[in-house]
């Protein structure tokens, strides 16, 4: 590197590292709760308890045709108010975990109260897909 460009190198190494602060700290003020409410973890147990409103999944037909059977497990947030915010897959078949992310994603959960104030709630959900 010649030594004209190691002074914007430099310069950009700075805004990367003040970046990466302020961005830090964005995140202590989350944990702290200033800008987001706590989550609370369940037990797939407890949650599936919770469920007022449950969407049983489609077979897929590819997978049907190809004799697809097993568990999708699926990591699931669920929002004070009781939809499912977030959702991402832990393990299942890949032709089955579409069909299991739709019915999901249209359930409803009795919000999860602490203190009087609706919290957000975590959880693992395992649909069973059998032919």
């Amino acid at each position: 590197m010649d030594k004209a460009a190691r002074p914007a190198l430099l310069g950009i190494c700075v805004v990367l590292v003040l970046a990466s602060i302020a961005c830090s700290q964005q995140g202590k003020a989350r944990e702290d709760g200033q800008s987001r409410q706590a989550r609370v973890d369940l037990s797939p147990t407890e949650a599936n308890d919770r469920v007022i409103y449950r969407v049983p999944p489609e077979y897929p037909d590819n997978a049907r045709r190809g004799h697809i059977e097993g568990p999708v497990t699926l990591h699931i947030i669920v929002n004070g108010e009781g939809s499912v915010e977030e959702m991402r897959p832990l393990q299942g078949n890949p032709f089955l975990l579409m069909s299991a992310m739709k019915a999901v994603k249209q359930w409803r959960y009795r919000p999860y109260v602490v203190n009087g104030v609706h919290v957000e709630f975590a959880s693992n959900v395992t649909l069973k897909f059998a032919l």
